[in-house]
């Protein structure tokens, strides 16, 4: 994928324009220490759907939370679905610019809160297109992103996630969780 390495100068909440081929922005933290890798898997893109924000717009609490859950079940060969990683969560708007940001419900707690610094996270970004040959990887057939791929306005605030109740194998695999990473995650990861 070709990168563009934004300057100071640069505004990540720019959106396409009618010459460009589809791009979106990142914060370089999300590969360098959270190795995140690309093109992101379906579950993480469903994330992104269903909170309805660009990659950008994710806190990067919100960020370790989802790699560490990808890493556990991957770990235990479980489903990664959004209805078990949101049973955990309450989610909320952290800035004007539509960052979001999620709070482990109360009782309901599977890891703390990474607690790597990010204060200076904002200012290191760049542009990433999406290449024609690349388009499979993030864009339907339709042509539509499987993502927001540009800032949206609008991100799915929630206190519990409402768009799909967890079925029979989903709430296993949070019982399952929950038991066998009881107080053995709750340091930093």
């Amino acid at each position: 994928m070709p990168i563009d390495y934004c300057q100071s100068t640069d505004t990540i909440c720019i959106g396409q324009s009618i010459s460009e081929d589809p791009f979106f922005f990142v914060y370089s933290y999300i590969f360098s220490d959270l190795h995140v890798v690309l093109p992101f898997d379906e579950f993480t893109m469903d994330i992104l759907q269903s909170f309805n924000v660009a990659p950008s717009q994710l806190h990067p609490n919100t960020w370790a939370s989802l790699q560490t859950f990808c890493l556990i079940c991957n770990m235990f060969r479980l489903s990664l679905t959004p209805a078990t990683f949101l049973s955990y969560y309450t989610s909320h708007s952290v800035d004007l610019v539509s960052r979001l940001s999620l709070i482990s419900q109360s009782g309901n707690i599977l890891f703390s809160p990474y607690t790597t610094s990010y204060k200076n996270f904002k200012g290191n970004f760049f542009k990433l297109f999406i290449e024609p040959e690349g388009w499979g990887f993030f864009l339907e057939e339709t042509g539509l992103s499987q993502f927001p791929l540009y800032q949206t306005k609008t991100p799915t605030q929630f206190k519990e996630w409402p768009h799909s109740t967890p079925d029979a194998e989903e709430l296993e695999i949070c019982s399952l969780l929950t038991t066998s990473l009881e107080g053995s995650l709750h340091g930093n990861y």
